[in-house]
């Protein structure tokens, strides 16, 4: 599939998406929720997050936040893709852990 970027003359195309600060594995026990972040640099970026490869619904910025967690979350895996008209990156996996309430 070929993409065409149509640019007014004079002007640049956006520049295309870097990660500098993927998102970081987190901890945290039951009950509670969780938020992973990434840091990127580009022009007009839009975020996906997903889980498990899956898209997360509504999950569009730069920071996600769980829902409460269960102990059924343990061992998700959070990837956010980045994106703008100049290209996509996807960051490494942030696996998430969870242990029971004390």
């Amino acid at each position: 599939e070929q993409v065409l970027t149509v640019v007014p003359a004079g002007s640049a195309p956006p520049s295309p998406p870097a990660i500098t600060l993927p998102p970081s594995n987190v901890s945290a026990i039951e009950g509670v929720t969780a938020t992973f972040g990434v840091t990127a640099t580009g022009d007009a970026l839009r975020y996906q997050w997903t889980r498990n490869d899956v898209a997360i619904d509504g999950a569009t910025s730069a920071t996600y936040t769980t829902p409460a967690l269960a102990l059924t979350d343990n061992g998700a895996v959070f990837r956010v893709v980045v994106y703008n008209a100049s290209g996509v990156v996807i960051s490494a996996g942030a696996t998430l852990t969870v242990s029971a309430a004390p």
